[in-house]
């Protein structure tokens, strides 16, 4: 019985410091500052300006392969959470 109550009372307080890293990794990199909606705004600019060109360039009819059709975008969780922030992914109802 007490190696079941141990085992019980380990997996209590993993799961603790599981939620302790999410607090973290939201205070740090998430919506808990500001300064990570921020960090997001050149990338949104320039995803937004690489839309409106490939917009206006089919609207005027360039010959296909004269400009971008897609600008492919790979980042680490440093870039993807703030810019998510900015967008305002993930927050569904959340007190965090």
């Amino acid at each position: 019985m007490q190696d079941t109550t141990s085992l019980w009372f380990l997996c209590k307080q993993v799961s603790l410091l599981e939620w302790t890293d999410d607090l973290e990794a939201f205070i740090l990199k998430g919506y808990g500052k500001s300064i990570n909606y921020r960090m997001g705004v050149p990338l949104l600019e320039d995803v937004v300006q690489f839309m409106e060109q490939a917009i206006k360039a089919e609207e005027e009819k360039h010959a296909p392969g004269s400009y971008e059709k897609a600008r492919l975008r790979f980042a680490h969780a440093e870039t993807v959470v703030p810019f998510s922030c900015l967008l305002g992914l993930f927050l569904d109802g959340s007190e965090f």
